[in-house]
């Protein structure tokens, strides 16, 4: 952030804004917001309650005339307005005040992404203040951030399991050469928990209380012996609960078949490219990345059905954000190649 002429402040932002978290970074000062990617707005007035994780543990009270609004669904717009609403709060959130120069923005942008969505995810930031958006491929930014081997020119593999979709890059050169983009991950893990409690305990919990339970016990290691968690809802035949021990089971083999999707879809990347480009990638290793990484058992789970060696990068849940403040820092790393910023030496 610097001063600029007539006394307002110029702001570059770097924003990673995903499906269930926002991290946002200011030039010369760090990461400065980290917040769940939800807003909650007065049904009647329209004006913002509050956002973030606030919002969020909001969603579990019943409160009258507020909508719970998650306005970002596998990294592309769902809801426009809440969208902008969100975007210029956490800017304001991020410099503490309102900006009179209008901030350029650095986003990572989901490889998936249509180009019609991302003009919507441009626009959004454009109305919600930002003078100038420039899109770095998601994981471009992780690898980036991970520095794991950016300096390289052969082929390397990134697998990105965010809370909105799965994204698989193969990256040569700095340029993202092809990639392949579902949108199964996170909250579908969460989503899978729900049914599964649902199924085998007679149980209804809310999604925050699944997200919960995939942290404390997620696990892909079979086998494992129940483990305790203490869940909050609503029996089937309607009673309420709260602060009930249960001994869960299964959720490593439930995590396991819902990664084996994910697996399926490497292998397909896989089998698409030439021989001297998977040469280079069982070589190279692949980057793992995202959330679901923190798992018990991921590396190992996907070394085994991957067949390539497999490194987690250190901060997997911030390297994406880290890859971005590097594009914040120095654009001349940096042209515009087609749909997306790519690296160049």
């Amino acid at each position: 952030m610097a001063w600029g002429m007539g006394g307002s402040w110029e702001v570059d932002f770097g924003f990673d804004l995903g499906t269930s978290h926002t991290r946002v970074y200011l030039k010369n000062r760090g990461e400065v917001v980290r917040e769940a990617t939800t807003i909650a707005i007065s049904s009647r007035t329209r004006e913002i309650t509050c956002i973030g994780t606030d919002a969020k543990l909001l969603s579990e009270q019943n409160i009258p005339d507020t909508e719970i609004i998650h306005p970002v669904i596998g990294g592309a717009v769902a809801f426009y307005e809440p969208t902008v609403l969100l975007l210029r709060a956490l800017m304001e959130k991020a410099v503490g005040k309102r900006f009179v120069m209008k901030p350029r923005v650095v986003a990572s942008a989901n490889p998936g992404l249509t180009e019609v969505e991302r003009r919507a995810l441009s626009d959004a930031f454009k109305m919600a203040g930002a003078r100038e958006v420039l899109f770095i491929d998601s994981t471009l930014a992780a690898l980036f951030g991970a520095r794991f081997g950016t300096h390289q020119t052969s082929c390397q593999l990134v697998i990105d399991i965010g809370g909105g979709t799965a994204d698989i890059a193969l990256i040569s050169h700095g340029t993202v050469l092809t990639t392949r983009s579902i949108r199964f991950a996170g909250s579908d893990f969460d989503e899978s928990v729900r049914r599964f409690i649902k199924h085998k305990y007679d149980m209804l919990v809310t999604p925050v209380v699944a997200e919960n339970i995939k942290v404390r016990v997620g696990s892909v290691v079979p086998g494992k012996p129940k483990e305790q968690v203490t869940m909050d809802g609503v029996q089937m035949y309607g009673e309420l609960f709260k602060s009930v021990p249960v001994a869960i089971e299964g959720i490593p083999e439930l995590m396991s078949k819902n990664l084996q999707v994910i697996v399926g879809e490497v292998r397909w990347l896989l089998e698409e490219i030439s021989a001297e480009q998977r040469s280079e990638i069982l070589s190279n290793g692949v980057l793992l990345t995202g959330g679901m990484t923190l798992m018990r058992g991921v590396q190992q789970f996907f070394n085994e059905k991957v067949g390539i060696p497999v490194t987690v990068a250190a901060d997997p849940i911030g390297c994406t954000n880290a890859g971005v403040s590097v594009v914040v820092h120095d654009h001349r790393r940096l042209r515009l190649g087609g749909k997306q910023l790519v690296a160049v030496s």
